[in-house]
């Protein structure tokens, strides 16, 4: 009796402890930080054209990585063509100021799917570089917002299942 009530106590323990503390996904990110000239409603609307615009152009190119260092490795390879494109957007909507764009390990805040913390991101600055940033995940490229049946799982709990089968 005394061994079956440890057993509970203890998949209780394990239960519990699966449920607080989740494991995260295997997967280390890699980002991209755009910051706007300035908060004018014209910079703000450039920035997000100028995401949209590098997200398209960087998904496919990075699809065919196997981790982030080669994303990174890849991401080096087209920073002048990523320059082009932002200059290409800039000049058709007639704004002339530069465009920057480093590789850096920054502090992203919390999004829906990337927890706070610093994360290696590309790092877009146009102009001055003033204006609020737009950040996303661009490696391994996410499709979680059209896609809200992904479900990150606990290993304590997947292991705990597997006793019982």
């Amino acid at each position: 009796m005394k061994k079956i009530v440890c057993v509970i106590v203890a998949l209780l323990f394990v239960f519990g402890l699966a449920v607080v503390m989740p494991s995260k996904p295997d997967v280390d990110f890699l980002c991209l930080q755009i910051y706007a000239n300035s908060d004018t409603a014209l910079d703000q609307g450039i920035k997000y054209i100028i995401k949209n615009e590098l997200v398209e152009y960087l998904t496919p190119c990075l699809k065919a990585s196997k981790d982030k260092t080669e994303a990174i490795k890849t991401v080096n390879n087209n920073t002048a063509n990523m320059a082009n494109l932002c200059k290409k957007i800039l000049k058709e909507n007639n704004l002339k100021y530069d465009v920057q764009i480093k590789l850096k390990n920054v502090h992203l805040n919390e999004q829906e799917n990337l927890k706070a913390g610093a994360y290696d991101s590309i790092v877009v600055e146009l102009g001055r570089a003033e204006g609020k940033t737009e950040d996303c995940v661009i490696y391994p490229p996410l499709k979680i917002n059209a896609n809200k049946n992904v479900k990150f799982k606990s290993k304590i709990q997947n292991w705990v299942k597997s006793i019982f089968k």
